[in-house]
């Protein structure tokens, strides 16, 4: 799931952030007529040139400036048709695309002004998916929505000789005094591919100030990941449990970072003398994530989500 969760993240989009191989923003008229062919189609379309290419975010309801290229977020533009939610649209891209594609997901952010914002997560697809419609390949090419060539749809069709590992995390809070407040960090990677990764490792990367505690395990540390200088990296692997054994991810496991399987519980400690650092800076929790000869991914949790304090 991408970051933007609540209409503030929207909002903060405007005058700053311009459409990319990974974000596309539209009206929210482009909805108005959700029923017609032509918009449904369209709909397909674009998500099938996201999931062929790397993944990226769709979100309804945001106008664009196009005096520059590429086009800049510049005013909400919120959708107005009840017909278009999450179900309807969760259908539309179901039934559009051959082979069926899953790895999506809709959600909706009420404007209190009237209306709502609608924000469609794509995964990066495990095979090449059709429209349907015109049975033609689409990608993202910059900006921009183009037509594939034979090669390209090849190279889409072999990702599935690659592994497809998932990054999940949650935080539960464990304590919460006025003073202190103490979130447990849990973290799990799941292969929902037909290969085993034979080779991962995943990086951490948590904010200065921010008092980390571990037990179970030792946590490894390493240098610092551009572009966060002053976040303290540390590092889960394949190779560093505790079983002596290599935590290889076979098809369909999920590998839950516990003291059971060899690695250390990770408490993140906000506390009344480092959460003035901690708030001023306001970064993110940080993720990448390395496996086999697989582009790296890279995952963040947006101080708002990951502070309570």
């Amino acid at each position: 799931m991408s970051e933007f969760v609540t209409l503030e993240s929207i909002v903060e989009l405007i005058g700053k952030v311009p459409e990319s191989q990974f974000i596309e923003f539209k009206r929210g008229q482009a909805l108005d007529e959700i029923d017609k062919s032509q918009i449904k189609e369209e709909i397909v379309r674009d998500v099938s040139a996201f999931a062929n290419a790397g993944g990226g975010t769709i979100i309804y309801g945001l106008d664009e400036d196009r005096s520059s290229s590429p086009a800049v977020a510049c005013a909400l533009s919120a959708v107005t048709n009840p017909k278009a939610d999450t179900l309807r649209l969760t259908s539309i891209i179901r039934s559009g695309m051959e082979p069926v594609f899953n790895a999506f997901d809709v959600r909706e952010i009420p404007v209190p002004a009237g209306g709502k914002i609608i924000v469609i997560d794509i995964e990066k697809a495990e095979t090449a998916h059709q429209c349907k419609a015109d049975h033609k390949y689409y990608h993202r090419s910059g900006p921009s929505r183009t037509p594939m060539y034979d090669h390209q749809i090849r190279d889409v069709m072999n990702r599935r000789t690659s592994p497809v590992v998932r990054l999940h995390t949650e935080l539960h809070t464990v304590q919460r005094h006025s003073n202190a407040h103490v979130y447990d960090l849990r973290i799990a990677l799941s292969n929902e591919g037909q290969r085993t990764a034979n080779l991962w490792a995943l990086d951490m990367a948590l904010p200065p100030g921010l008092r980390v505690e571990h037990a179970g395990s030792i946590l490894v540390a390493k240098p610092s990941l551009a572009p966060y200088p002053s976040h303290r990296v540390w590092e889960y692997s394949c190779d560093r449990g505790t079983t002596n054994k290599r935590a290889v991810l076979l098809p369909g496991q999920v590998l839950l970072m516990d003291s059971d399987n060899g690695y250390p519980q990770v408490l993140l400690k906000v506390t009344d003398e480092n959460y003035p650092r901690i708030h001023s800076e306001r970064s993110p929790l940080v993720f990448r994530l390395y496996v086999d000869d697989c582009p790296m991914q890279e995952h963040t949790i947006p101080f708002k989500d990951w502070c309570s304090f």
